[in-house]
């Protein structure tokens, strides 16, 4: 399967969120029950707007050409002592399995690195 992988936009909120709701009625091992997760497209492009203002936090979205189809949230430390840190909050590839996955988060830079914009990713 050929997918690309970008910085999600809010013109993605109505598809993450759809997307995210499928990913809670499909496991039990995520943050809320199905039931639970109530945010609304408003909601969505609020948090994806969150996400675009800070400059050590990063939320991509894989997409197959026409849908997302997976998504990699990675928030960075607020403080100065944790800046450098970052916690994988999400990562789903849907259908596409292991190799959107892997591609989402596999590349590995040195310590210090600056991550690109999101803008320098589109």
């Amino acid at each position: 399967m050929s997918f690309a992988v970008r910085c999600a936009t809010k013109d993605d909120a109505s598809a993450l969120l759809d997307l995210r709701r499928a990913v809670f009625a499909e496991t039990d091992f995520m943050l809320w029950e199905p039931q639970e997760f109530i945010a609304t497209a408003d909601d969505e492009r609020k948090f994806i707007s969150w996400f675009l203002s800070k400059t050590n936090s990063r939320l991509l979205v894989a997409t197959d050409g026409t849908s997302l189809i997976g998504f990699l949230g990675v928030n960075g430390g607020e403080r100065f002592r944790t800046k450098h840190s970052a916690l994988v909050f999400s990562l789903y590839a849907g259908s596409s399995g292991p190799a959107a996955s892997l591609r989402l988060c596999s590349k590995k830079q040195p310590p210090g690195h600056q991550p690109p914009s999101c803008s320098a990713l589109n």
